[in-house]
């Protein structure tokens, strides 16, 4: 049966680039909110004879991503879901922000479970930022909240740790990362997949560029000075982390978060602990 890999987030930055990743590995369902987005990159993909479907979908809708894990059974067996749909901070309020990151994830993850199966891997994107959450709050105070976004009082639980984008941005993508290391445990012993989170640093995309233009432009600007590579990150180079934990030599990798940010937490942990940053004025 053919493999489909499912792309969220597909006519994004680094949803983009993990197509282009993926393009001889098998059949592509991209999703996104923006359907000009993906007719844009199925366009390309379809002029090199990829086979790649597209479908507009709000992951925060749970019609929406039922939809799109109908789709995607119709196609073949699932090799990989990949979600990078998210917002970040300048991109909606703390809210929606929560609404979109983690509780969207929450349904992803339910609407996809019957197609998780021997060889399935899911990766997700979370954020660097989730590694500051223990600077403005108690991770244990949050853990048994995030771990249960589709509980009916979530939101108003969550709302004293969320209280503006700043602080949902982070929060939420700390409960992604929970959330999903949570599952992992059943995924494989069940199913056979293995389930991974991915935490980008500051990435050259249209997303992290909106934040280095946005209110927020001076704290992306230093943690890009702080970063020992001295500059932002590339999709590409999400994209090949991304191919290697769905390939067979990532078979012991499950239940965690990976952090490809070119070393930017270290430094920021360091500089906030009042520890010497070495060569940074």
């Amino acid at each position: 049966m053919k493999k489909v890999y499912v792309i969220t987030g597909g006519g994004g930055g680094m949803g983009v680039a993990i197509a282009r990743r993926f393009v001889k590995k098998g059949a592509l369902l991209l999703a996104d909110i923006r359907q000009e987005y993906l007719d844009k990159i199925a366009s390309e993909l379809k002029a090199q004879n990829v086979e790649c479907e597209t479908l507009i979908c709000d992951v925060s809708d749970k019609a929406s991503v039922e939809a799109l894990a109908a789709k995607a059974k119709s196609m073949g067996r699932l090799a990989a879901l990949i979600h990078t749909a998210g917002l970040s901070p300048t991109m909606g309020d703390a809210q929606k922000i929560m609404t979109v990151n983690l509780l969207g994830t929450a349904l992803l993850y339910q609407a996809f479970d019957p197609l998780f199966e021997k060889g399935s891997v899911v990766v997700t994107i979370s954020s660097s930022s989730l590694y500051h959450v223990e600077f403005f709050a108690d991770p244990n105070d949050l853990k048994p909240i995030v771990e249960d976004p589709l509980a009916p009082d979530f939101m108003e639980k969550i709302a004293p740790f969320a209280s503006d984008s700043n602080h949902a941005y982070p929060v939420s993508k700390f409960g992604v990362y929970r959330y999903s290391q949570n599952l992992s445990y059943r995924l494989w012993r069940e199913k056979g997949t293995r389930i991974v989170t991915l935490a980008p640093g500051n990435i050259d995309t249209p997303m992290g560029r909106q934040e280095m233009e946005s209110e927020n432009s001076d704290t992306m600007e230093h943690s890009t000075e702080i970063t020992p590579l001295g500059r932002m990150g590339t999709p590409d180079e999400i994209a090949k982390v991304v191919g290697f934990l769905c390939s067979e030599d990532a078979s012991f990798i499950t239940g965690v978060d990976i952090l490809v940010d070119g070393g930017m937490v270290a430094m920021l942990h360091r500089e906030w602990q009042g520890i010497p940053v070495p060569g940074l004025d």
